[in-house]
């Protein structure tokens, strides 16, 4: 009522009939707030009715909805009945007598739902309940396997096509339908807002749903790392895309790591990677079968090391190319004839050449973790390796079914925690502002950003 202004100043600015039009809007909230949601009552009604009938029932709705079921039920009814959450609840739900779905079917948004739903029913009766305005979503369980095709969903769900399953709709009206109402009724008033323009600042985005209710945007199609807790897979951490490869009982892994600690030693950047860059650029012209077969003398035995040569000759960009463990660069250097080099810092301190190169690639791979950079080689290499690493550790936590966290090995370059989210469900087609990605969000957050 406030946002209306004192009642003194709106007379002085506004003529009668807009008066009379503040004053109906007051009446009317006023008795808003003292009466019971019609949609509400229906459903309490039909809850109370189901139990005297002896039922079995089973309600799709996101789990924060929950409690407001439970509220309108008996502690024996709210103990038998099934929750489902997500399309593999669905799938794995026992059949029963009746659905209950609040809202409109569609594929997305708050009204999504299974097309199996309609497709592949596990039920009897769908009681669902609808605000008068609010269509189901055309082409909502449009099973491509049935003969029905180009068909409007309002014949599929009413049974007049060729199709295997035949829907039979009874519809029960509540409250005053006047003209008004029916007007409203043609219009879908999810479609009349979709259409006025929306949110200016939102992209589309892919939510995923996590445990307690909290949830991570990601743009259409991102590849998220991610675990996969059967043992069966053969790449248990990989990066996947939700709906196609990541789904519901698998993991989000989201790395917390905080400012890289690069010491007391700042070399210049580039500096010093232009001495020994040089020098293993003249190493590989001289020959560069007989570097590899030194350099694996030494130790430095990794896969493929031709190819890594050639990356570590490359000229930096948002990094310094080299190496991704300290030791390996200073067998590098060794070999290359500067690792035994001194070097004195603007404290007339002698320091061996080697740290403060290896310095120098630290601080480059800190600034571009740190400006926006996370998704670059330096990053994600050193957290698969971790990850590997940890990868018996990660499968005994994952046994307990829900979120957890492990510190990352002090013995690396990086530093903190390893977050693993467990998926309870995806949701397509949502808006949100490019700020709300790729982070994890409250429940408050992510209510606030689903369609």
């Amino acid at each position: 009522m406030s946002a209306l202004g004192a009642e003194s100043a709106f007379w002085l600015r506004w003529p009668a009939p807009l008066q009379r039009v503040r004053d109906a809007v007051l009446r009317a909230a006023q008795a808003l707030a003292t009466t019971q949601s019609p949609l509400r009552e229906q459903l309490g009604i039909c809850l109370r009715e189901l139990k005297i009938q002896q039922k079995s029932l089973s309600i799709l709705c996101y789990r924060r909805a929950r409690p407001d079921f439970e509220s309108l039920m008996s502690p024996e009814t709210a103990g038998t009945c099934q929750f489902l959450h997500s399309a593999a609840d669905y799938r794995e739900a026992r059949l029963h007598d009746v659905l209950i779905k609040v809202g409109p079917l569609r594929s997305t948004g708050w009204g999504a739902a299974p097309d199996a739903v309609l497709s592949a029913p596990r039920f009897r009766v769908l009681a669902q309940f609808v605000w008068s305005g609010c269509r189901d979503e055309e082409g909502f369980g449009y099973d491509p396997a049935l003969p029905a095709v180009g068909q409007s969903a309002e014949r599929r769900h009413t049974g007049r096509s060729e199709g295997i399953i035949r829907w039979t709709t009874h519809t029960s009206h509540s409250g005053d339908l006047t003209r008004a109402h029916v007007e409203i009724q043609e219009s879908d008033e999810l479609q009349v807002f979709a259409t006025t323009g929306g949110r200016r600042d939102a992209s589309a985005a892919t939510l995923i749903g996590l445990d307690q209710n909290q949830g991570i945007y990601y743009p259409p199609g991102a590849r998220v790392l991610s675990f996969d807790p059967d043992p069966d897979v053969p790449e248990a951490v990989a990066h996947r895309t939700p709906g196609e490869t990541l789904f519901e009982g698998m993991y989000v892994i989201v790395p917390d790591v905080p400012d890289i600690d690069l010491g007391e030693l700042h070399a210049d950047p580039g500096r010093y990677s232009r001495i020994w860059r040089e020098n293993l650029r003249k190493a590989c012209l001289a020959g560069r079968d007989a570097l590899v077969v030194k350099l694996s003398q030494e130790g430095l035995a990794l896969g493929d090391l031709r190819s890594r040569l050639r990356d570590w000759r490359r000229e930096p960009d948002s990094v310094i190319h080299a190496p991704q463990k300290r030791d390996h660069f200073r067998i590098l250097l060794q070999v290359l004839g500067v690792g035994e080099r001194y070097e004195l810092t603007s404290g007339q301190h002698r320091v061996p050449f080697w740290q403060l190169a290896w310095a120098e690639i630290r601080r480059s791979r800190g600034e571009a973790i740190h400006t926006g950079f996370q998704e670059q080689d330096i990053l994600d290499e050193q957290i698969q390796r971790i990850l590997t690493s940890l990868l018996p550790e990660i499968r005994l936590q994952a046994a307990g079914r829900g979120s957890f966290e492990l510190p990352i090995p002090e013995s690396g370059d990086i530093t903190g925690m390893i977050r693993f989210f467990r998926i309870s469900d995806i949701t397509q087609g949502c808006t949100v502002p490019p700020a709300q990605l790729k982070v994890v969000l409250s429940p408050e957050k992510v209510d606030q950003w689903r369609d």
